[in-house]
């Protein structure tokens, strides 16, 4: 419990936390823990005084610098549970306060294991190879695994810590300047193709449209030649290809190309797709080192996306909830702080678990069209003969 006895605005620095860190089981990238890379995860908390924030003790959480001469004063409360066991009595006889006279001939392996009621951290690492034991010069936990690190995966490890936190990953400047520029042309040169759907958004809800219908484009990689190269280029693109091996396992196929066309004030789309209730096809799980899921969807971004512009919002973390979304969530009316705009320039590239994490958009407000060719990626498990 985390009592603010002073207002800590956006900026003051103090305690900040990485949300959805209870439910990882993925290794903290060192850098994350260090602090010297946030990975765009750290989070500060906005409260005012008296405001109360509750937080499970497994949260990933520490504290920056305080700039200037800003003032903050937090009350940290802990709470355990009847069972669990705050500490306990040593057996040894004599031991109170201090060892015991008797434990001052010991070697200093065997003071190292021996309870000691005044032990200093970081604690003594003890090896042993089954003949002999020694102490560790490195301060780090020492906890052998039967699985061994593969540095020949081809996996980014702070790529695979975000992926399995988050639900959803950016890969930065994927699509060059001429890339960008012939794809923005084939549609250019293709109005026919262009499609005049109705909102996804119920008007009166924060998301809902300003009085522009939705504009997409069906199956650009099959426009007529040269235009759809741009778009087919996009199904096998080699730094795509890398991460949904080891997001899906190969034996995935590209099931679904489109593309979002979307005028200034046409509406939003409400949140779904939440991993509760379960279904056949909305799991994620983590395990032995590799993660699974059915569906992995990729957004290509031909225009820069701000928060400003509105577009893709998600909830992270939400792929591992086992409760159901609340309405106000879905539809924005009450996000609780949960909802996250993803900001991305032109040629940068999503992906999301499309049927796992909670996923939705904000209206379009960009004085430029928004442009966004959506794949969506379905793996082996789901092949229906």
């Amino acid at each position: 419990m985390y009592w603010a006895l002073a207002e800590v605005g956006p900026g003051d620095g103090g305690l900040v936390v990485v949300p959805a860190s209870h439910n990882s089981t993925v290794d903290a990238p060192r850098d994350l823990v260090a602090g010297t890379d946030d990975m765009g995860l750290l989070e500060q908390p906005v409260l005012q005084a008296g405001d109360l924030m509750i937080c499970a003790e497994s949260l990933m959480r520490g504290l920056q610098p305080v700039p200037g001469k800003a003032t903050q004063r937090l009350l940290e409360c802990a709470y355990i549970s009847a069972g669990v066991r705050p500490g306990m009595e040593s057996e040894i006889d004599g031991a109170g306060d201090e060892m015991p006279e008797w434990t001052a001939d010991l070697a200093e392996l065997e003071r190292a294991v021996l309870h000691n009621p005044d032990r200093s951290q970081p604690f003594p690492v003890v090896h042993s190879d089954g003949q002999k034991v020694w102490l560790a010069e490195e301060a780090e936990v020492f906890h052998p695994s039967i699985y061994i690190r593969d540095p020949d995966s081809g996996i980014d490890e702070k790529e695979f810590y975000y992926w399995d936190l988050n639900g959803h990953l950016v890969l930065r400047g994927v699509m060059d300047e001429a890339w960008l520029k012939a794809a923005n042309e084939a549609i250019d040169a293709n109005p026919e193709r262009i499609q005049i759907g109705a909102p996804v958004a119920a008007e009166e809800t924060p998301l809902g449209s300003k009085g522009v219908p939705r504009s997409s484009i069906a199956d650009p990689w099959a426009l007529p030649a040269p235009h759809g190269e741009s778009f087919q280029r996009m199904i096998a693109d080699p730094v795509l290809i890398q991460r949904l091996n080891w997001m899906m396992g190969s034996g995935y196929e590209c099931m679904l190309g489109s593309g979002f066309l979307l005028a200034k004030g046409s509406a939003g789309h409400r949140l779904h797709s939440p991993a509760a209730p379960a279904r056949v096809n909305n799991h994620y799980r983590q395990q032995n080192g590799r993660v699974y899921t059915d569906y992995v969807n990729v957004a290509w971004q031909l225009r820069d996306v701000t928060r400003e512009d509105g577009g893709f919002v998600c909830v992270p973390g939400s792929h591992k909830t086992v409760y159901p979304m609340p309405e106000g969530i879905k539809t924005c009316e009450n996000e609780m702080g949960l909802v996250k705009h993803v900001a991305m320039k032109a040629g940068d590239v999503l992906l999301f678990l499309g049927a796992t994490q909670g996923h939705g958009a904000y209206p379009w407000m960009g004085k430029e069209d928004r442009r966004m060719i959506l794949f969506q990626y379905r793996s082996r498990n789901l092949y229906a003969p």
